[in-house]
């Protein structure tokens, strides 16, 4: 069963943290390859109805939407960019190397040592906008053979003027 999380002074320690990791993941994203990136929290974490199932860990989901780059079309670079960035900023912190999945970057459980114990983790999309503001989120397609594997960027189904929309729905 899912309940919300109540403590408040846990979340906003959690975004926190969370926020300057992705923070610094822009930082050396730019300083390291100059790319240029922007991140935003999405999902239930954005829109404080973070919920947790029994015990089990919470996760928080971030958008990393690149705005600026060499070359959209090198994904495998800019997948591998993105992941010694965000490596980087973990490590610094002493949290271990995040997973590469087929859509995001997913880190390890996190917890504090002091206060609530509560185990979290982060799951960093890596996304753009094209000129009529749909998004696309880059894939990798893992094969089994790292040299074979394959990056895309998949277009997010109704995703142009996503912004105005949630500000629509949110006034009604």
């Amino acid at each position: 069963m899912f309940d919300y999380v109540e403590d408040k002074a846990f979340l906003s320690r959690m975004r926190n943290l969370c926020g300057e990791i992705m923070q610094d993941c822009c930082h050396y994203l730019k300083e390291d390859y100059d790319i240029g990136a922007i991140f935003y929290l999405v999902g239930s974490g954005a829109k404080n109805l973070i919920v947790q199932n029994a015990s089990l860990s919470i996760d928080l989901d971030y958008n990393l939407e690149i705005v600026r780059c060499e070359d959209f079309e090198d994904r495998r670079n800019l997948k591998e960019c993105a992941r010694k960035s965000f490596n980087k900023a973990l490590n610094e912190r002493d949290l271990g190397d995040c997973e590469d999945s087929t859509s995001s970057l997913t880190t390890g459980e996190i917890h504090f040592v002091r206060g609530n114990p509560t185990e979290f983790s982060m799951d960093v999309c890596i996304v753009c906008r094209d000129t009529e503001e749909d998004f696309y989120r880059l894939i990798h397609k893992k094969t089994g053979f790292t040299y074979r594997d394959e990056y895309y960027w998949n277009k997010a189904p109704h995703s142009a003027g996503i912004q105005k929309k949630a500000k629509y729905i949110k006034k009604r």
